[in-house]
């Protein structure tokens, strides 16, 4: 994963944007790209394994929707911050529509459709909102809650809870979005 900044341009011309301290110019379909390509990928039953976390392919399937809604949130709360307005949704569909097509398409995510996911991951990311801007939880803070949520909903046992820690970390890098976050606000 890699901090996305961008300054302003035209409004046809590509965006200058800094990744990872290296300044480039891209389209908002090519920065999409690169955030979708810098995304881990579902995890699949012998790597939650290598984690000690026990999981059925139903199980791997719910855990990565749950690693996509949390880092889908952080990734569009760093394009709301450091992407200009008028590239924002451009990049926010261009990238929803990557995500459509590979993990849904794939049934990486289990068996409902893209539709369905949709009022899930909108309640995810207002939680999540809630939970850094109203709360002020940290990056870490935020992986703890999605551990609990995981847990809340049966999808892990409480003995892997902490084991699902640690793969949050690994797999849905909040820190480095958080760290660009913090410097923002």
């Amino acid at each position: 994963m890699f901090p996305i900044q961008a300054d302003t341009c035209g409004h046809d011309a590509p965006c200058s944007i800094l990744v990872a301290n290296w300044e480039i110019e891209m389209t908002p379909t090519e920065a999409a790209a690169a955030l979708f390509n810098a995304m881990p990928q579902p995890l699949t039953v012998s790597q939650l394994e290598e984690y000690g976390v026990e999981a059925s392919e139903s199980t791997s399937s719910q855990i990565a929707r749950e690693i996509l809604s949390l880092n889908l949130y952080w990734i569009l709360a760093a394009v709301d911050a450091h992407i200009p307005a008028k590239y924002r949704a451009a990049i926010t569909e261009n990238l929803l529509e990557s995500v459509r097509k590979a993990w849904w398409e794939s049934g990486w995510c289990g068996a409902d459709t893209w539709d369905e996911y949709q009022p899930e991951l909108n309640d995810r990311q207002a939680h999540y909102a809630r939970l850094v801007d109203q709360e002020g939880i940290n990056p870490m803070g935020v992986c703890a809650e999605t551990a609990s949520l995981m847990e809340d909903q049966g999808i892990i046992s409480p003995e892997d809870r902490a084991k699902l820690l640690v793969l949050l970390i690994d797999y849905a890098p909040a820190l480095e979005y958080g760290k660009l976050l913090e410097k923002v606000g």
